[in-house]
């Protein structure tokens, strides 16, 4: 493939902060299965629209907010502790998938490229569960527990083929 079929990144777009903006708000309702399908393509093309480092911190803060506030009631930790999982979280998790696809994309380009976030957050996701002492509790598949047609999917592919972050 020649140099110039490839995009280069960052992406001129002057909606790029509507989109983080869209992104974040949709974060907040990740218990609704659609809902958290769409998110991550917003935050795509913010971070492609964005130099490397400046869309990843943003997206990292997005995340650390939404899942900060979502997830309070469900963690009923000391606030500090709490603070410092989350900040681990949603750094690895959350972030990272983004980051990784920033990298390595364009450096691919094609249907190829495609490929690199499922694949980041899907491996991340599962070393996250893998490395957790309490096991898969956290896994973006649980957000996901009441779509029928994504629990029959998880019959073919395990927890693993519904990660969505």
């Amino acid at each position: 493939m020649d140099q110039k079929s490839q995009p280069t990144y960052p992406i001129k777009d002057r909606w790029s902060y509507l989109w983080l903006g869209i992104g974040t708000l949709l974060g907040f309702f990740w218990i609704v299965p659609l809902v958290n399908w769409l998110s991550p393509i917003f935050m795509l093309r913010f971070m492609r629209t964005q130099k490397t480092w400046r869309g990843f911190l943003l997206i990292w803060l997005s995340s650390f907010i939404t899942l900060g506030i979502t997830l309070r009631e469900f963690l009923p930790l000391p606030l500090p502790v709490y603070i410092v999982i989350l900040l681990i979280t949603t750094l690895t998790g959350s972030s990272m998938p983004y980051l990784i696809d920033r990298l390595v994309a364009p450096r691919l380009g094609g249907l190829l490229a495609t490929l690199i976030y499922p694949l980041a957050a899907t491996t991340l996701d599962y070393i996250g569960a893998m490395t957790n002492p309490q096991g898969s509790i956290g896994a973006q598949a649980y957000g996901q527990a009441g779509d029928l047609m994504l629990m029959q999917l998880a019959s073919l592919t395990g927890m693993w083929g519904i990660t969505t972050r």
